[in-house]
């Protein structure tokens, strides 16, 4: 779907490839509070006032230009009860961020056999990020609290949605791997639907 660390899971290949190869990131959101720096001078990237993040960040500049389009932070989202509600090991949190100031900011999971994520980006438009990715199989979009969910899987078996928040797009992911967790790919594409309608519901 969309940007994801320099050396992205497996389940990760559906959102390598706006960011790397068009910068579509440009547009900037000033976010209101100032970063509150971890220790290790790592940038804590939470507005003031926010939920802690469920992890040491050991990551500098977390939230940076290319994520801070939307001020939602999938990581601080949910309450354990919601996440177990849809199979989600609460934790099993891990921080999305694979390196320095990253393209995308979010949380990976475990959920059973499969490995979630969900993470904001900030490629401009859920218009401009399908034709981008034109390679996916794009299904209809779904309408969702009045959002548009786009949903695309890949050839590595990867289902990914995305909607609109803000200034950026809120990116959920997972890979089906049916010889260990006997789902198929549509099940694992109506269970993204379901976890990114709850971001739906929440992200302004």
């Amino acid at each position: 779907m969309s940007t994801y660390p320099r050396h992205p899971p497996r389940g990760a290949q559906l959102a390598v490839c706006v960011v790397l190869t068009a910068t579509v990131g440009g547009c900037t959101t000033t976010i209101p509070g100032e970063p509150i720096a971890a220790k290790g001078s790592a940038v804590a990237s939470q507005t003031a006032g926010s939920p802690p993040l469920p992890f040491a960040v050991t990551f500098t500049e977390r939230w940076n230009h290319r994520n801070d389009g939307s001020s939602f932070e999938p990581c601080t989202a949910y309450s354990s009860a919601e996440l177990r509600s849809i199979g989600i090991d609460p934790a099993s949190v891990s921080d999305a961020a694979g390196h320095d100031s990253p393209n995308i900011r979010g949380c990976h999971w475990k959920r059973g056999d499969a490995g979630p994520s969900q993470f904001v980006t900030n490629p401009a438009g859920l218009d401009r990020y399908k034709r981008l990715q034109r390679d996916k199989r794009w299904s209809p979009d779904t309408i969702v609290n009045g959002r548009r969910i786009a949903v695309a899987t890949g050839d590595d078996d990867t289902c990914g949605a995305a909607f609109e928040s803000q200034r950026a797009l809120v990116v959920t992911l997972i890979t089906a791997y049916p010889q260990r967790t006997g789902r198929s790919l549509d099940e694992e594409c109506a269970w993204v639907v379901r976890f990114a309608s709850m971001a739906a519901a929440r992200a302004p």
